[in-house]
């Protein structure tokens, strides 16, 4: 549980980075400034949304369902995605979110 929030919060600036990746590594093969703005647009769309979906599925992970580890998988993905602009942060949440979701996905759910 507390992985995958703080994969989540890592994620939120590994997003920023994420874009200003994708946006140098646009630059620097010759795109126009706006293909690599909305390059680095994109990627930062899809780290906001895996932290957020990290978050959220790092506060479920406890619930009997397997809601949490499903959200945390869907939020590994887009990480991954993400992973594509070589940023060391991505690939660290990416880490992160992996051992979470192996842990989600393995642990006995208390019934309360």
């Amino acid at each position: 549980m507390i992985i995958a929030i703080v994969a989540g919060f890592i994620g939120l600036p590994a997003a920023v980075c994420a874009g200003a990746c994708a946006v140098g590594l646009s630059a620097a093969g010759n795109s126009s400034d706006h293909d690599s703005n909305a390059a680095g647009n994109v990627f930062m769309f899809f780290g906001v949304i895996a932290a957020i979906l990290a978050i959220v599925g790092g506060i479920l992970i406890n619930k009997p369902s397997k809601i949490g580890p499903i959200i945390q998988a869907v939020a590994l993905a887009l990480t991954c995605v993400t992973c594509i602009t070589l940023s060391p942060m991505s690939f660290f949440v990416a880490l992160l979110l992996l051992i979470s979701t192996i842990l989600g996905f393995l642990s006995k759910k208390q019934k309360i």
